[in-house]
């Protein structure tokens, strides 16, 4: 992160520009990192699932161990500077029903000034902790619920099926638009498709980084394939 953010701020200085940084990441850093961040990036979201027990159960280390702690070290340490932030959260069906309580412990424990509250999509690590998406209707009927305490503190609680201030034909940019490359040197449009393994990965994977020539090679074909998916009239 650090080399791609002094990238890029010797890339804009050729233009007239302003570089605006922004992260998701999982909360887990050192204090030192934790710094870095609040004095290079704009802004951050931070997954977060909820109390230590609903985070723990969620989203364990590899060994199983519990992350909570780490989390709201971060935290604490971005309110403690004024950096702003938001927390994401992946709601499952153990969880659902608690979506008042777990957004009353954000709102008394952390200063963020938007939730964002995401059903989970049955695929990877979710898949193996065997967790399951919540009930369509139970989430909206809780979502609201937990928007009113939401509202009390001056929190925006936010869900990305219900944008009715945006006018769209897509869903997200994973249509055509988005370019993310992968540690493996893949070029993917969607963030949750990132392996050639994912059943998913002929749709959303179009290209490749090519270390000899020292540029992206995108199969056209493809992304071409990917703008199509849209909901445009012609």
């Amino acid at each position: 992160m650090v080399k791609a953010k002094k990238y890029a701020e010797n890339l804009v200085k050729n233009y007239a520009v302003c570089l605006h940084t922004t992260a998701g990441m999982n909360g887990i850093l050192k204090a030192s990192q934790q710094q870095w961040i609040i004095q290079n990036i704009n802004s951050v979201t931070v997954s977060l699932d909820g109390s230590p027990a609903i985070q723990n159960r969620q989203r364990p280390f590899p060994d199983g161990s519990p992350s909570f702690q780490y989390v709201d070290r971060s935290l604490r340490a971005f309110d403690a500077a004024g950096y702003p932030y938001s927390i994401r959260t992946t709601v499952t069906a153990e969880s659902v029903r608690s979506l008042v309580q777990i957004v009353t412990f954000f709102c008394e424990n952390y200063s963020c000034r938007k939730i964002k509250l995401e059903p989970m999509y049955p695929r990877g690590r979710a898949a193996d902790l065997k967790l399951n998406p919540p009930d369509a209707v139970e989430f909206i009927e809780y979502f609201r619920q937990a928007r009113q305490i939401a509202e009390k503190t001056g929190c925006e609680l936010l869900y990305s099926g219900a944008r009715l201030n945006v006018l769209t034909s897509v869903f997200c940019q994973a249509a055509g638009c988005s370019c993310a490359v992968t540690p493996e040197g893949k070029i993917t449009s969607c963030y949750e498709v990132i392996t050639d393994s994912d059943p998913l990965a002929d749709m959303f994977i179009y290209g490749y980084f090519d270390p000899l020539q020292n540029r992206l090679v995108a199969d056209e074909k493809s992304r071409e394939r990917l703008f199509n998916l849209n909901v445009a009239i012609d």
